[in-house]
C-alpha cells in the first residue's frame, strides 16, 4: 500500500514539474524580442487604487485595441489580457505592469497631455493615451 501511494506522488511531482516546464518553455517562445519573460504572472492583477475608468484597452492579437484612446485628468485606464500571451504594458516614464497572460491593470493619469506606451517583449505593439484637461468647472 505504501508504495502504490509513494508511486502515486512521485507521478504527481513528475507531471507538476513537466508542466512548470512546458509553461516556462512557452512563455520564452511567445516572446518575439531579446529578453522574453521566462515566468509569466496569471493571476488578476489590479492597482490598488485608480480613479474611475475612462477608456478600456484589450491586450489580444498582439496588439492594444484600440491603439489611441482619450480621457480626462483623473481618470484611468483599464488594459486586459484577451489572448493568453505574455504582454506588459511599458511607458516611456519607466511604470510598467506586470507581464501576465491574463487579468486587468489599471494606470490613473493626473496631468494633461499624451502619453505613449508599448509591450516590451513586442516592438510594434505600441498604444497612446491622450489626457485632456478635466471638463469639470
Amino acid at each position: 500500500m505504501m508504495t502504490a501511494m509513494l508511486r502515486t506522488r512521485t507521478r504527481t511531482l513528475s507531471l507538476l514539474a513537466a508542466g512548470l516546464l512546458a509553461a516556462g518553455l512557452f512563455a520564452a517562445a511567445c516572446g518575439d524580442a531579446p529578453g522574453a519573460p521566462a515566468a509569466v504572472s496569471s493571476s488578476l492583477t489590479v492597482s490598488s487604487t485608480h480613479g474611475p475608468v475612462g477608456a478600456v484597452v484589450t491586450l489580444d492579437y498582439q496588439s492594444f485595441e484600440p491603439g489611441v484612446v482619450t480621457i480626462h485628468v483623473g481618470q484611468s485606464v483599464k488594459w486586459t489580457w484577451a489572448d493568453k500571451l505574455p504582454y506588459d504594458v511599458q511607458f516611456s516614464d519607466g511604470l510598467t505592469s506586470p507581464t501576465q497572460i491574463t487579468g486587468t491593470w489599471y494606470r490613473t493619469f493626473n496631468t494633461p497631455g499624451t502619453y505613449t506606451y508599448q509591450c516590451s517583449f513586442r516592438e510594434r505593439m505600441t498604444g497612446t493615451v491622450i489626457v485632456e484637461p478635466s471638463s469639470a468647472p
